[in-house]
């Protein structure tokens, strides 16, 4: 029995709308305010003294933990409050929807990796278990919102790209 959560490369999607039909919910790990690190600053065409919100949250489905995203947003962009990331069912995509941004475009890149010692905590993983890395930078019409670093279980996630001939 195939037990991976299939996900799609055509369109922009949150975690909570990846899993409509899922016992899904999200737990909140962190949520700071930063200096935008470098690789930030630099994906999403940022000014180098920008603030971002530093937001880590656990993804759970079924009551297991299956992945882990840390997203980087300008703060100047949208207030995020209290309310906003306590939701276990919150999607960051809504908040940002009822903000007037919308993510029109998006680049990932999707490797494989092994855990490292704070994933394996937080995932509750054996030593070196494989895992989907996928780093994604999302835009608003050419304007940086959104850097993620997403981690999934490597057993419990696949992805499904389609393709067009000539």
């Amino acid at each position: 029995m195939n037990t991976k959560h299939g996900l799609q490369l055509k369109r922009i999607s949150s975690f909570s709308e990846d899993n409509l039909n899922r016992d899904a919910l999200s737990e909140l790990v962190s949520f700071d305010i930063v200096e935008a690190p470098l690789q930030v600053v630099t994906k999403l065409h940022l000014r180098e003294d920008v603030q971002v919100y530093k937001i880590e949250r656990l993804r759970i489905i079924n009551g297991e933990k299956v992945g882990f995203h840390r997203s980087f947003i300008p703060i100047n962009k949208v207030e995020i409050t209290q309310s906003d990331r306590c939701h276990p069912q919150a999607s960051l995509y809504q908040v940002l929807r009822a903000h007037d941004i919308h993510l029109t475009t998006a680049n990932e890149t999707i490797e494989a990796m092994s855990a490292t010692s704070m994933l394996q905590d937080q995932l509750q993983l054996e030593d070196h278990a494989p895992l989907l890395y996928i780093e994604r930078c999302s835009f608003d019409h050419h304007e940086g919102i959104e850097f993620a670093e997403i981690y999934y279980r490597a057993d419990r996630y696949k992805y499904h790209v389609e393709l067009e001939g000539e």
